[in-house]
């Protein structure tokens, strides 16, 4: 199992992605972060990006909005330039966040309920 398969099971696995709606799970080659599309939620991210750091054997959590790049015809005959690059406005950073905290955090930032009770090698988390 991945680190990014791994970071998902502790969020609670099909069951949050159930409850939170969250979608387009991806990550790099080296597996060892989790980015994930919010849908709309009391905080202004849109997208979550969950990083373990190998040192000291906790995550990162950082939200941001995502904006995509776009085309505009009116700014293109105004300005020659008609694209808009992507944008990534980070809006909170979370460092040095054990496991048991992830879905937590997710919660408390998201507003979003988690309501369920994830048990995990015979530890329960929530």
């Amino acid at each position: 199992m991945t680190i990014a398969e791994q970071i998902l099971v502790q969020l609670g696995g099909r069951k949050f992605i159930a409850c939170t709606g969250c979608n387009n799970f991806h990550s790099d080659g080296a597996q060892d972060y989790l980015v994930m599309n919010i849908p709309r939620n009391g905080s202004k991210a849109n997208r979550c990006e969950i990083r373990y750091n190998h040192r000291s054997d906790t995550y990162t959590m950082r939200f941001y909005r995502h904006r995509n790049a776009s085309y505009s015809t009116k700014r293109f005959i105004n300005t020659g330039n008609g694209w808009t690059d992507a944008k990534d406005t980070e809006l909170k950073v979370y460092e040095n966040v054990y496991c048991d905290m992830l879905r937590e955090i997710f919660s408390n930032y998201t507003g979003m309920i988690i309501p369920m009770k994830i048990i995990i090698n015979g530890y329960e988390f929530g």
